[in-house]
């Protein structure tokens, strides 16, 4: 079983929230290479929004992202390998970005 790394997890999240920085319903894969594995991340997810305001600006952070659906796929030189991918690690990441 391959272990998602922290490296890992911060790099699909940077990936994610470039997809999903002017949407509030986002389908689509991200794909990340370590050294050990190729990563793709598959998902349906529904953003929720915060608004923030300040006396010169506002603007909008990440409040929640609800999976609709995902699956996280890891491959080796030897084919697909079982992971364990914990979804709740990017949402967390995510969130108030």
């Amino acid at each position: 079983m391959i272990t998602i790394t922290s490296d890992t997890y911060n790099q699909m999240a940077d990936q994610l929230a470039e997809q999903l920085v002017d949407t509030d319903y986002y389908s689509g894969q991200i794909h990340y290479s370590a050294p050990e594995y190729d990563a793709t991340l598959t998902s349906t997810l529904i953003v929720y929004r915060s608004s923030h305001t300040a006396p010169d600006r506002t603007w909008n952070t990440i409040a929640d992202v609800v999976p609709v659906w995902w699956s996280c796929s890891t491959t080796t030189d030897e084919g697909e390998k079982l992971n364990d991918f914990d979804f709740n690690r990017v949402r967390k990441l995510l969130i108030n970005r």
